[in-house]
């Protein structure tokens, strides 16, 4: 069983990538909105502060709108994570990858975690997982975050360079 727990997380690592890239509209919940505004809205006084197109997408990044771009961070990494869990071959390899044997009794719990899991959501405004009235999630998804996590960022560093570029262009 630990070999199928390897190989899951093998499986998750690479499509987690894929999940996170198939999000259609990740661009437009409000958590990307109040990101992609922190850094237009800094883009010129950084711009101004600081050297290079680097140190300032960095600033961007990880100080002056750490709140927003972490929102939208995890609501990436959360949205993959739920996707996966929602495929029926990932969701019950995941919960069969214990050290027990499968039995009727696992199976059953496979049967009623996928159906847990098929109902819940995305917060698009805090970015949580929400699970349905009565629901808990036993889970340790933070072993799986760093594969999911992984250039989830790339489209917010973009929109903080253009930013960057037009102000400095502007201010000459």
């Amino acid at each position: 069983m630990k070999v199928l727990a390897i190989a899951v997380m093998a499986t998750i690592a690479i499509a987690g990538r894929a999940a996170a890239a198939d999000l259609l509209d990740v661009k437009q919940t409000p958590i990307a909105a109040r990101a992609i505004e922190c850094l237009r809205a800094h883009a010129s006084e950084v711009a101004a502060a600081t050297p290079t197109l680097t140190d300032a997408v960095d600033f961007l990044m990880t100080d002056l709108c750490a709140e927003e771009v972490g929102r939208y961070k995890s609501y990436l990494t959360n949205a993959s994570w739920l996707r996966l869990t929602q495929s029926p071959t990932v969701g019950v390899a995941i919960v069969d990858s214990g050290d027990a044997p499968s039995t009727p009794s696992s199976r059953r719990s496979a049967a009623q975690w996928q159906a847990t899991m098929a109902a819940a959501t995305i917060d698009p405004d805090t970015a949580e997982i929400r699970l349905p009235p009565g629901a808990k999630m036993s889970l340790p998804v933070t072993n799986w975050s760093e594969a999911l996590r992984q250039d989830n960022d790339a489209y917010l560093r973009a929109v903080a360079a253009k930013a960057i570029l037009e102000a400095r262009k502007a201010a000459h």
